[in-house]
This record gives structure tokens, C-alpha cells and sequence, in this order.
């Protein structure tokens, strides 16, 4: 190598090397933390760059165009705690190549991570693990705003819209499109321990069911008795599915639902918001249909109550605490036996005394000693025994006996000295001071005993409880006092409040148009399967403070259960409090009861509610609850039908034994009692709509009737009426138009309202075929049939028609007819094709042809035949038709033959001429060759 060459390259090493050194050192500037991306190949190389856990810290990453990623696989961006600002531009065409859990757009976003203003679409369907998946983060610990994802998100658990779980904040966020997922599904995430703001799902929700789920053995119909496997202990359960989050302990607020939720018969803890939620979730709203088995409601499915640990011991401890209580009681009971014992020798004492001055014999004994029952004391005194502040002398003894003697003729005698009275004074008031002090040594100690006992007692029924529980491979036993009614507004633990409820929900059981179930949700975990109990200190008691509250929230949606507790609030209460809540929507069982416009099963406290709708169920149905136990200060309106038993305006059921359970209710409504049909004075009574509109605390949706319109869930129309008042028929709106189907309204009054009612549209199938009763003699078939597509009601008659025959040359009227539809709706030009059977022709050479009269008279129309029938197109309400038959006159004889005759003859005159001509020719021609020789 020459030395030029040498140098050169000496050169371009340098000068190499001076161009990588700035740029590694503007590394560490800030300018260096900003990337600017504008193509797909830049989003790639993120990928790959936040594979390293710190490289996006305090990073900026702005993206300049709509990308399209072209459904080819995209390596989800692993880590991000930096900010990506998404400029309103959108990503389309996503579809992540990774599989496993922590799958979407970002798997992590970090504590500090930023992600606003961005627009996906596209797939996220892991193909493995599949825990924890969402269309823009697996897991979100930071901040998601303003952004958007549309298309499709499928997992297993903890499958989300836009994130699988979020530990941080969500805020005015959107999805639209399809996410599937067993466990903890949701339209914006599958689990949330953070905040959920301003957010709204439009997708659908766990709306199909796979084979691997579901089998079709498993549904027959609409009967789900035999689906066994579908229980919250069964790993292939779908649960926890919400239109906006699967399962919430942390904050929802101010969210929208407009998707549909859930399958059919299928699936618990289905809601229209948060399919489960122990945290606080206020200000939102559902519009979209929610369908499932059981715990299924338009807000929550499963209201949890939010759980705080007052209190923790071992079964070692629990044991120790009963013997401390067992302790106290056996003191109290030792000291009880000796200061009675003292007090029993006093008057011993005192009572022997006495009567060796009185010259009785005896002592006082214990009840029941003496064979009865005289034994047994009884303190009728206002006061307790003082003894006498002197003692009388012998001239007191002597101006008694004289007092004795003259006042009542009693003599006293010489023997019954002052002496004697004195120290039978002191006889006396020794026993009745042995009594008072025993009435105190009882009423001092009693109190603390019966405590002691108790305190044993309910300690004993724990240890044996936490026993139990451990003999049966449970290591903990829970604890649970409901506090709820103890707290205020500002107490937002486990609590739902301000919503509203606007979509259909149905499902089999546990059904409300807010929540489905209030109550602790007791589901298998196999953890705590696999725990083995080694001694008395791994066997833990816990005790926890339970907060659940419904408060303030609106239901206009119709609630619809197959079986039992459906409400127009809450499905089933088991714990908590339902308070201020209004119930509009429709509640129905079909096959069940404890139905309620509130709630269909309290077993807790339902307060000053508003029930305005109509119940249906078979038995335990009540305008405010169908079965309760404290029911106060709550007001109904509501009409019910289909109850065999138990039926009321407040409750079909409720606890009227205890005082103050059931206190302060009224009603409206002219025949029904209320409680079980029937009414308590200021407990729970009737009241005019006058009396009951006129008081302060009745919402604004008791002012008005409300008679809504549906057509297939949805509200087309909603007129408001005065109470007793009526709908003029220009109100009603027309059914709209479905194709091949004839729609109507279902039955509804139109005058003298007094209920809230829902006219929902009912479509069936248009009649393709309509027949006449009439038949043609001697045969089964109808005598006409016309084809076309007709509403239910339309049917077809046919008449003989009176009027003038067509008049056709070589034609004879057999019949004519009218053929009319009847029953058609208003403004309908129906056109169909008509098939008449038609009569045999009386001629050998005889043809029916078939006329129809119109404004310009009889004139024959193109009518196919189809076997015994005659096919014609018509329209209109009426046509009026004649069979006509046609004769055809039978050719002259002779004629033919003379012409046959004639037409022979011209033939062989023509063969005559061309064989003459021939001939000639053929003479010339030999003519001609015989003079060229």
C-alpha cells in the first residue's frame, strides 16, 4: 500500500470520528430527548430503543403524520415513562406480533409515562398468555389522555379498550369496536385501581361466546337450568364485564356506555359501567343493552363493599381472648358467691335473733329450698332500710300501752318490755340490711357477669367458627361489619352515586337497572385451596369495616329477569344501603319473583326511594321492594300484574314486626294495599297523587306521566301526560317500516293515564300467501291465491261479480269474480300475483283466457298457466277478473281439399314446364355440336 493511500484513510478514520463525537455528547442535552417520528420505520425503531427499561425517561416523542402500519406485525413498544404526543394524528393498520400478557401498542407504561392526543386502530389478540391486554397499554400506571382506540382486543383476564389494567389515569379516553375476555373485561379496561374520567365506550363487550366456553348441549332454548358449569367457581366462567370497566377499586366518573354488554343467559357481574366495583363510581351513564346470567345490572353488576382492616388475630389469640373473658366471668361469679355468702349470715343473724324474741323458729332459704316458689324476692321498696335514729324507753313503752288500750282496745303485755322492742328492732333491721345489701351486691355484679358471659359466649362462637373454617382447608375467616348506614356524602368508599340508566337489561337472576347485587362476592380461589394449616397461629381471623352504598341514582331502563330478584335499582341487597334512588323502568320476571321498583331482595335498609313503573313476577312483588326489612320514608306509583301472591304497593314482603322498620311510606293507587295488601297508618298508607306531588322531597319525574315509544329497546318517542289525563292519536307515532316484517304497537291505554307506560313496537313476519276459504267443487284447492308481502292481519275474499260480461268474439263467460284484500293498512298499493283456479272449457276446442275490468272495460290479460291454476300480476285492494272461454270454428272441408287439389295441379303444371324446357335445351346443344364437326 502506497503512502497516499495510507494517509487518506488516516483521513476519513479522523474525520469519521469527529462526526460521532458531538452527537454522542448531544446525547445527554435535552434537545436529544425529543424524536420527532413520521413513518412506520420511525415507530419500529422506538420498539426497539424502549426495550432498555431507561431509555424513555424524560423522553418527548411527537409523532408528525397519520401512520399506517399495514397489519403487518408490530413489536409492541415495551417500556415507556417518557411523554408521546400524538398530535390528533392516527395509527392505523396496528396489529402487535407479540405474544404473551402485557400486550397492546405499549405493554408498560411507567409512573411518569404520558400518552395524549393519539388515534390507534387495528388488532391486539395475543395468541398466548393473554393476561393483561389492551388496544393502547397492557398496563397503564400513568397518564392516558384523550386518546382512542378502534378495532379488536382479545385475552383472557384483565382485557381492556385501551388497557388491560390501569393503576393510573385514564382521562377522556373512547374505544369502539369488540373486546373479548374471560375475567375483568371492559370497554376502556379490564381492571382499574386508578381513575376512569370522561370516557365513553360505543364497542361491544363479551357479546359472543366461544365453543371452548359454551356448548350448545349447555343452552337448550331459552331453558338455562342445565348450564351447571357456569358458576364463579369454574375457570371457564366469563365474569366481571363492564362497558367501561371489568372491575373497578378505584374511581369512575362522569363515563358513558353506548355498546351492548354481555351474551344472553351467559356471564356474571355484567354492567353497562363496571361489571364489579368496590371503589367509588359516580356520574354515569349507560344507554347501551346489558345481557347475562346473573348479577347483571345498567351501571354495576356486582357492587362490592369497599373493605377496611379494623382488626386482626390468630385462632392462638382468639383462644387466649376467650379464656380472658371465661376469667373475668368466674371472678365475677367468686365474688359474687362470697359477698352473697356475708350478706346471708347477716340475716341468718338478725332473722334468728328475732325469732327467739318473737319465739318463731326457722331461717330465710334460698328460692326453692322450701318446696315453692316463696322463696323468691321481690324489691317493691322506693328506697333502701335505715335504721331508726333512737330507741324508745320504758316511759315511751308506757305511754304506747296506754295509747293501745284506749284508741283501739289492744292490750299489750307487761313482758313486751322497751328492752324487748329495741332489740327487736335491731333484729329487724339486721335481716333487711343482709336484704338491701344482697339486692346490691346482685345489681352490681349481675351486670358485669352477664357481660363477662356474653363476651365468652360470642367469643366462643368464633373460635368454633375459625376451627370449622380451618377443618374444611380455609385458612382465614372474615369478619364483616356493615358500617354503611353510619356514613355521610363525603364517605365515596364503595359507593355508586348520581347515575342513570337509560338501556334495557336482562339476564336470569339478581337483575337491577343500577346494580344487579349489593354484597360480598365469595368466589373460588385456588390459592387459598393449596394452603396447608400447620398449628393454631396460621389459622388468621380477620375483621373488617364493610361500606355499600347506592345513593342518588336514576333508572329509566325496563329490567327483565327469568327467575328471581329483579329490581328497578337494585337485584338483590345483602348488605349496604340504597338511599334516594328513583326506579321509571319496567321491572318483570318471567318465571320468578321478589320483584321491586327499587329492589327485588333487601335484607338491608332501603330509604326515602321513588318507585314510578310497572311489576310483574309471580310472588314477593312490591312497589318498593318485592322483600325487605327496612323500608322508610319511600313513595310509589306503580301498577302490577302476574302476582299469585304477596303483592304491594310499598312491599309484597317486610319486617312490620320491628318498630321503625318499616315507617313513614306512601303510595298511590286506588284497590292495592300496601304491604302484602295491606296498609298501616303512618307507616306505610295510601295517598292522593295531589297529596303526594304536593310534598317538597318528590323528584320532578313524579310530576309527569311518562309514556314511552320503543322500538327494540331504544326510545323513539317520549310524551309527557298529566296525571288522569290522555294521548290524542296525533301523538302516536307511526311504527317504523321493517323490511318483510309488519310492526304495530303493543296494547296501551289511551285515556284517564294513571301509570307510566312502555308501548313497545312488535314486529312479525309478513304472510308471502294469502287463500279464499272458497274452493272449487270436488277439490281441496283453494278457488284463489294471491302472492305478494302482506302485514299480519291482511286476508283475501273473493265474490261473484253482478255486473256486465266482457263481450269476446267466439267467447262465453264462465264466471267473474271480485277478489278483494281486506285489512290493509292506510295509503298501501299492494301488487301482487294472483293464482285463480280456473274452471275446465265445456268445447273440444275451447281456451280460457282470463279479462280483467278497468276504467276503459274488459280487456284480456297475459295469464300463465301453472298446472290447475291461471297466473296473472295485479295490484291494488280489488280487481274484479272473468273467465272467459274462446272457442275456435272448425275449418270447411271441401274447401281444403279443393284447395289441396288446386296447389297439386299448380305443381305439376311447373314440373310440366321445366321438363319441356330441358329437353329443348338439350336438342339445341346437340344441334350445335353436330354442325361444328
Amino acid at each position: 500500500m502506497n503512502k497516499k493511500r495510507i494517509w487518506a484513510l488516516m483521513l476519513l478514520f479522523v474525520f469519521v470520528i469527529g462526526l460521532g463525537a458531538p452527537a454522542a455528547l448531544a446525547g445527554d442535552t435535552e434537545e436529544e430527548k425529543e424524536i420527532r417520528i413520521h413513518d412506520a420505520a420511525g415507530l419500529r425503531q422506538l420498539s426497539v430503543d424502549c426495550a432498555l427499561d431507561g431509555y424513555s425517561d424524560g423522553l418527548t416523542v411527537i409523532l408528525e403524520a397519520n401512520i399506517d402500519l399495514g397489519g403487518e406485525g408490530f413489536c409492541s413498544i415495551p417500556v415507556f415513562n417518557g411523554t408521546f404526543e400524538g398530535n390528533d394524528h392516527t395509527i392505523t393498520g396496528l396489529k402487535t406480533a407479540g405474544d404473551g400478557s402485557y400486550q397492546g401498542f405499549f405493554r408498560y407504561l411507567l409512573k411518569d409515562a404520558v400518552v395524549r392526543d393519539l388515534k390507534l386502530a387495528g388488532t391486539v389478540t395475543p395468541a398466548n398468555g393473554k393476561e393483561c391486554v389492551g388496544g393502547l397499554a397492557g398496563s397503564n400506571s400513568g397518564l392516558i389522555e384523550n386518546c382512542s382506540f378502534t378495532g379488536t382486543v382479545s385475552g383472557v383476564n384483565r382485557v381492556g379498550g385501551i388497557a388491560g389494567e390501569n393503576i393510573g389515569r385514564i382521562l377522556d379516553c373512547s374505544f369502539a369496536g369488540d373486546v373479548n375476555g374471560k375475567r375483568f373485561t371492559g370497554g376502556i379496561a379490564g381492571y382499574s385501581e386508578g381513575l376512569i374520567k370522561d370516557c365513553e365506550n360505543t364497542g361491544s363487550i363479551n357479546t359472543t361466546v366461544s365453543e371452548s366456553v359454551l356448548r350448545l348441549e349447555d343452552i337448550t332454548g331459552v331453558n338455562t337450568a342445565p348450564i351447571e358449569l357456569l358458576n364463579a367457581e369454574d375457570e371457564n366462567v366469563v365474569s366481571d364485564s363492564g362497558g367501561v370497566v371489568g372491575f373497578s377499586k378505584g374511581i369512575v366518573q362522569n363515563c358513558v356506555n353506548r355498546g351492548k354488554v354481555g351474551y344472553q343467559h351467559f356471564g356474571y357481574n355484567v354492567g353497562g359501567i363496571a361489571g364489579r366495583q368496590s371503589g367509588y363510581l359516580t356520574e354515569c351513564k349507560n344507554y347501551g343493552e346489558i345481557l347475562g346470567r346473573k348479577d347483571v345490572a345498567g351501571i354495576v353488576g356486582q357492587m362490592e363493599p369497599y373493605l377496611e382492616l379494623v382488626d386482626s388475630a390468630n385462632l392462638a389469640e382468639e383462644i387466649a381472648l376467650l379464656n380472658d373473658y371465661m376469667n373475668a366471668a368466674s371472678n365475677d361469679l367468686a365474688q359474687m358467691s362470697a359477698e352473697l355468702d356475708d350478706a346471708r349470715s347477716e340475716m341468718d343473724a338478725g332473722n334468728g335473733n328475732l325469732n327467739n324474741e318473737l319465739g318463731l323458729e326457722g331461717t330465710i332459704s334460698p328460692a326453692g329450698e322450701a318446696g315453692d316458689s316463696s322463696g323468691s324476692i321481690n324489691d317493691n321498696s322506693n328506697g333502701s332500710i335505715s335504721r331508726p335514729d333512737s330507741h324508745i324507753t320504758d316511759e315511751d313503752m308506757d305511754n304506747i300501752r296506754d295509747t293501745a288500750d284506749d284508741k283501739a282496745d289492744i292490750e299489750i303485755p307487761k313482758e313486751v318490755t322497751a328492752d324487748r322492742v329495741n332489740a327487736t328492732s335491731d333484729d329487724l333491721y339486721s335481716t333487711a340490711s343482709g336484704i338491701d345489701r344482697m339486692y346490691g351486691i346482685l345489681g352490681d355484679t349481675s351486670g358485669n357477669l352477664a357481660y363477662d358471659l356474653t363476651n365468652a359466649n360470642n367469643q366462643f362462637s368464633r373460635v368454633l367458627t375459625l376451627m370449622s373454617n380451618a377443618l374444611n382447608n380455609g385458612a382465614n375467616m372474615n369478619i364483616f361489619d356493615d358500617v354503611s348506614e353510619e356514613l355521610t356524602e363525603e364517605d365515596v368508599e364503595g359507593r355508586v352515586s348520581r347515575s342513570e340508566n337509560y338501556g334495557s337489561v336482562s339476564a336470569d337472576s339478581n337483575v337491577g337497572g343500577i346494580a344487579g347485587s349489593m354484597g360480598i362476592e365469595y368466589e373460588f380461589d385456588v390459592e387459598d385451596q393449596l394452603v396447608e394449616t400447620v398449628g393454631a397461629n396460621g389459622i388468621i381471623s380477620n375483621t373488617y369495616d364493610a361500606k355499600c352504598i347506592s345513593s342518588s341514582n336514576v333508572n329509566l331502563g325496563s329490567v327483565l329477569a327469568k327467575k328471581d330478584r329483579v329490581g328497578g335499582v337494585v337485584g338483590s341487597s345483602e348488605m349496604g344501603v340504597i338511599l334516594s334512588c328513583e326506579g321509571y323502568g319496567n321491572v318483570e320476571s318471567t318465571e320468578g319473583g321478589y320483584v321491586g321498583g327499587i329492589a327485588g331482595y333487601s335484607g338491608t335498609s332501603v330509604r326515602s326511594c321513588y318507585a314510578m313503573c310497572d311489576l310483574s313476577g309471580e310472588n314477593y312483588v312490591g312497589g318498593i321492594v318485592g322483600y325487605g326489612k327496612e323500608v322508610t320514608d319511600c313513595a310509589s306509583m306503580i301498577d302490577a300484574a302476574n302476582t299469585s301472591a304477596n303483592l304491594g304497593a310499598i312491599a309484597g314482603w317486610a319486617d312490620m314486626a320491628t318498630e321503625g322498620a318499616v315507617d313513614g311510606n306512601i303510595f298511590v293507587h286506588d284497590w292495592l294495599g300496601a304491604v302484602d295488601g295491606i296498609s298501616y297508618l303512618n307507616r306505610a298508607m295510601p295517598v292522593t297523587y295531589e297529596e303526594l306531588i304536593s310534598r317538597e322531597d318528590v323528584p320532578e319525574g313524579f310530576h309527569k306521566l311518562r309514556v314511552r315509544f320503543l322500538v327494540d329497546g331504544e326510545i323513539i318517542k317520549e310524551l309527557l301526560c298529566d296525571y288522569g289525563g290522555k294521548i290524542a292519536a296525533s301523538q302516536i307515532p307511526d311504527v317504523p317500516q321493517r323490511e318483510g316484517c309488519s310492526g304495530r304497537w303493543s296494547a296501551f291505554e289511551a285515556e284517564n293515564l294513571r301509570f307510566n307506560q312502555v308501548i313497545e313496537a312488535i314486529y312479525t313476519l309478513n304472510q308471502s300467501t294469502l287463500a279464499t276459504v272458497q274452493t272449487r267443487e270436488g277439490s281441496p284447492l283453494s278457488l284463489a291465491l294471491v302472492e305478494g308481502d302482506f302485514e299480519e292481519g291482511v286476508s283475501l275474499s273473493i265474490a261473484p261479480y253482478e255486473g256486465e260480461s266482457p263481450v269476446v268474439e267466439n267467447g262465453r263467460t264462465l264466471e267473474q269474480w271480485t277478489l278483494r284484500l281486506e285489512n290493509l293498512p292506510g295509503d298501501v298499493e299492494p301488487v301482487y300475483q294472483v293464482r285463480y283456479y280456473a274452471p275446465g272449457t265445456t268445447e273440444k276446442r275451447g281456451e280460457i283466457l282470463i279479462y280483467r275490468l278497468g276504467e276503459e272495460g274488459w280487456k284480456q290479460i297475459d295469464a300463465t298457466k301453472l298446472g290447475s291454476y291461471r297466473s296473472f300480476s295485479a295490484e291494488g285492494e280489488k280487481i274484479v277478473f272473468a273467465a272467459v272461454e274462446v272457442v275456435h270454428p272448425v275449418p270447411n272441408t271441401w274447401y281444403i281439399a279443393g284447395a289441396a287439389g288446386g296447389a297439386l295441379l299448380l305443381i305439376g303444371l311447373a314440373a310440366g314446364f321445366i321438363y319441356t324446357g330441358k329437353k329443348k335445351k338439350a336438342r339445341a346443344a346437340a344441334k350445335t355440336a353436330a354442325e361444328a364437326e
